[in-house]
């Protein structure tokens, strides 16, 4: 009886040794990249556009000293990846029409949800939520030269944040921005 036990065992000890050798095996093949596709839909940042109409930009007027508009994307713990498109639809050629942006990073509970006045009602606060600056590389300005013609792209890889946030300013332009994730 004790022999039939030991076989029984013996063998479901080489099952569960070989399905843990090859999936660590096939996981160390995979390497960094990221395996799922793209989100089915882009995430309006700036702007707007329905279906595959003319989209339609937020317009950008002023000084742009100081950030005007803040956009919060929650992407949540399985998101790696996220690229984000900047288009300039119209812009004035006097003064040169630019954009201004900056992308912070969030853990904080309640970063997708903070509103920028603080009542009874709201629990988060966006003056509240800790937001890390990523990099130098996820800040700039975009003029609007040849820029409304080719569009910019931002990618941003080995994301491990819960929610992303992007300042923006500008001067004399319309701009329409999306947001891609990818798992």
């Amino acid at each position: 009886m004790k022999k039939k036990y030991l076989i029984i065992g013996a063998i479901l000890l080489i099952l569960a040794g070989s399905y843990f050798y090859f999936t660590i095996k096939r996981d160390a093949q995979a390497g960094n990249s990221s395996l799922a596709g793209p989100s089915a839909v882009a995430t309006p940042v700036f702007g707007t556009r329905t279906g595959t109409s003319t989209p339609v930009g937020q317009g950008f007027y002023g000084s742009g000293t100081a950030a005007s508009t803040t956009k919060v994307i929650y992407i949540g713990n399985e998101t790696d990846e996220a690229t984000f498109a900047i288009r300039i639809l119209t812009a004035s050629a006097t003064p040169n029409g630019y954009f201004d942006y900056t992308i912070f990073g969030s853990n904080d509970l309640g970063c997708n949800t903070a509103t920028t006045t603080s009542t009874t009602g709201n629990y988060y606060v966006l003056g509240d939520i800790l937001w890390n600056s990523l990099s130098t590389a996820v800040s700039g300005r975009i003029t609007a030269t040849f820029a409304n013609a080719t569009g910019t792209s931002i990618f941003l890889d080995d994301l491990n944040w819960r929610c992303l946030r992007m300042d923006a300013t500008g001067s004399s332009t319309s701009v329409w921005v999306t947001a891609v994730l990818k798992e």
